[in-house]
């Protein structure tokens, strides 16, 4: 079991990803757009087992990631996004390593995508009360990284060594929808889905280190399908005036992310551990609440943004528990 938890709680920024930049609706005017840099902090020795019980997996992990997106309103009803969160992981410490140390050195994927607001006040469909977005895009991997049987004989030879990734690394072709029901100018409430296919597969020397290890000992080796990423969120938000060029937005985003067990396709030598490979892959629930509070400076030479939100696990099953503080600098321009 302390095995199994200590694997969750080394899968810990995927979830919290998507839900970062979910930003309800809204598309950005026609030539304005704004770049983001979205650092996130995460520590924690907690996990959710298959009961869907908290448990400490006795080791306490700590990283700091930073990533960074680019909205520009290419129609009145247009957005293109670039989204590369999680970005890079600049720090991680993880203490596996009975000699050397253990580190999570990877960065994510990125988003490429736009968003189309068919309902609202500037789109096709026109409403004062309700803003609906589609927003087709694919997660391009930019690393197939790490490959775990270099990582398994560095940690068996006691040097330092990844323990893990943060993203799947596979081409993941989905959707994001958006739903903003306008209860005033000030309160809204927001409805949001995303949807993530994994049609390709990834390489069994990717997956995880006892994979690895599998590969290293037995030989052969596979493939891995992931299946989907499914997130509903929902959440109110609230907006005060504080000066004519000040704004403060309050928000309390609730969030649940799901994903089905992996199938293996193996190979050789490596065949005989599929047994034990799928009993340690579950299909994994995470529910989290994120309070944010935003304070956006309309008045600068260049407006600015700053956010900053709480990732407080709530339920979940087969994932980690770990508390997250994400913070997000949006600059806007226009061209």
């Amino acid at each position: 079991m302390k095995k199994f938890l200590l694997f969750i709680l080394i899968f810990p920024l995927m979830g919290a990803a998507t839900s970062l930049f979910a930003d309800h609706a809204r598309v950005m005017p026609k030539n304005v757009g704004r770049i983001y840099f979205a650092p996130s902090y995460q520590w924690g020795n907690k996990a959710f087992d298959n009961d869907a019980s908290r448990a400490s997996t006795g080791r306490p992990i700590e990283m700091f990631n930073l990533g960074l997106v680019l909205e520009h309103g290419v129609a009145t009803w247009v957005t293109a996004a670039l989204q590369w969160a999680p970005g890079q992981n600049f720090y991680s410490d993880i203490g596996l390593g009975a000699t050397g140390s253990s580190d999570l050195k990877d960065m994510g994927d990125l988003f490429v995508g736009a968003k189309m607001q068919i309902v609202g006040p500037l789109a096709p469909v026109k409403s004062e009360k309700i803003r609906f977005s589609f927003a087709p895009g694919v997660k391009i991997p930019l690393t197939s990284d790490p490959d775990f049987t270099k990582e398994y004989t560095k940690m068996a030879s006691g040097d330092d060594f990844t323990a893990s990734k943060i993203d799947k690394h596979v081409l993941s072709p989905g959707w994001r929808l958006y739903f903003d029901y306008l209860f005033t100018k000030e309160f809204f409430v927001n409805f949001y889905n995303e949807t993530l296919l994994y049609p390709g597969k990834g390489g069994l020397k990717n997956y995880d280190l006892t994979a690895g290890g599998i590969i290293n000992s037995l030989g052969g080796g596979g493939d891995v399908s992931y299946g989907y990423d499914l997130t509903f969120e929902v959440e109110p938000n609230y907006t005060f005036k504080l000066s004519s060029s000040t704004d403060l937005e309050l928000a309390l985003p609730i969030n649940y992310k799901a994903t089905p067990a992996p199938v293996f396709e193996l190979f050789g030598g490596a065949a005989n551990a599929l047994p034990a490979l799928e009993s340690g892959a579950k299909k994994s629930q995470n529910l989290t609440v994120r309070p944010t509070v935003g304070v956006f400076f309309k008045g600068w030479a260049l407006p600015t943004e700053f956010r900053l939100g709480y990732f407080a696990p709530v339920w979940g099953k087969n994932t980690n528990a770990n508390n997250t503080i994400s913070a997000q600098i949006r600059i806007y321009y226009r061209i």
